[in-house]
This record gives structure tokens, C-alpha cells and sequence, in this order.
């Protein structure tokens, strides 16, 4: 999340993947941390209503959003489609084969109570928290909770979209154009919310 690292404060290090490639993986990674939030987000939603169907969708969607980090944070460009990304893994590090084994069992999940909801819930944060410590981004803020935190996500966004940007990527999918077009505003919370 933090680019690229180096050695010491005066070392220069080479980063084996071209600069366009580096920066759409870092793009990627940035939005399928703030899919991930929309995510569960949806999932608590539609576990409060009690629409199991919708909540199995949601997390399954979390999962595949945190795959897409995941694929990203190895350099991993274009991305193999969701479907294909469990599949897939043996593109990563042999260290990510924990990561596998639960994206496996979370996507076969279902969700027919509150308490078998509730259950998916934990385990798919305590998923999320896995990923986000094997890519570096354990410090992704919750960006639906609050101002400051949307704010702080979108900070993250600007500054590989400025680079990617300037490289002339590709962004990762069509919200993320969206969202520039209306200058950061939330989504849902146009009214209230800063934009920066």
C-alpha cells in the first residue's frame, strides 16, 4: 500500500515489474480494499433483514475483492477473472496456500439463519485480516464508517491514481471512474460528507 519498499532511508532498490505494471497492481489493490468494505458492508445490511441470499453473494464478493488485493500485491496484471482466482494460486508465493484454503471454504458458505450469518461474518473478517496482512495493507481504513475514514481512503486512492495517472494506466473498473467524476464524493452520502 505504501509503494514499493527499500532497504534504508538511502537505498535504491528494483522493483522487478515494469513501472505501468507496479502502478495498475497498486490501483487494483487500493479499490479491492474499498470493494471489500462495500462488501461487508452489504453483508451486515443484509444480515440485520435477514436476507440470507444476499448475504452469501456479499461475502462471497468480499472474497473475491480480497483475491483481486491479493493477485495485486504479487504484481499480478491484468488480473485472472473472479471465478478463476481460487484457481489460480498457484501464480502466488506457497505462503498464500493458507489464503487459499479459506477463500475456498468461505466461497462454498452459506448463510439460512442469524446465527449461521453471524458465523460467516467473523470468519470473512478474520479472512479479510489474513489477506491484508499477507499484502501489506493491514492499516486499510474502514472507509464506510466514517468521514475521516472515506477521507483517508480516498487519500490512498489519489496517490496511485496520480501515478497511474501520469504512466497512463488503465483504471481498475468503471467505478473507479465514477468515482472521479464526482470529484470523491460518497457514493451514498453526497450531502454530508467533504470531499477533499
Amino acid at each position: 500500500m505504501g509503494g514499493a519498499a527499500v532497504g534504508g532511508p538511502d537505498a535504491v532498490e528494483l522493483v522487478p515489474l515494469p513501472a505501468e505494471r507496479f502502478a495498475a497492481a497498486a490501483m487494483n489493490l487500493v479499490w479491492s480494499n474499498v470493494v471489500v468494505e462495500n462488501a461487508i458492508e452489504d453483508l451486515t445490511g443484509a444480515l440485520a433483514r435477514g436476507q440470507w441470499r444476499v448475504a452469501e453473494l456479499t461475502a462471497r464478493r468480499a472474497v473475491h475483492a480480497a483475491l483481486r488485493g491479493l493477485f495485486s500485491a504479487y504484481g499480478v496484471h491484468p488480473l485472472p477473472a473472479d471465478c478463476d482466482l481460487v484457481h489460480r494460486m498457484d501464480l502466488l508465493p506457497r505462503a498464500t496456500g493458507p489464503i487459499r484454503t479459506r477463500a475456498r471454504q468461505l466461497l462454498r458458505r452459506t448463510a439460512g439463519s442469524a446465527a449461521q450469518g453471524e458465523s460467516l461474518h467473523a470468519d470473512l473478517r478474520a479472512f479479510v485480516a489474513l489477506v491484508r496482512d499477507a499484502t501489506g495493507s493491514g492499516g486499510f481504513p474502514s472507509c464506510f464508517d466514517s468521514a475521516d475514514d472515506w477521507r483517508a481512503t480516498l487519500e490512498l486512492g489519489y496517490d496511485w491514481l496520480r501515478i497511474g495517472t501520469h504512466l497512463d494506466v488503465e483504471l481498475p473498473i468503471d467505478e473507479a471512474r465514477d468515482l472521479l467524476a464526482a470529484r470523491g464524493a460518497h457514493p451514498w452520502r453526497t450531502d454530508s460528507w467533504p470531499t477533499p
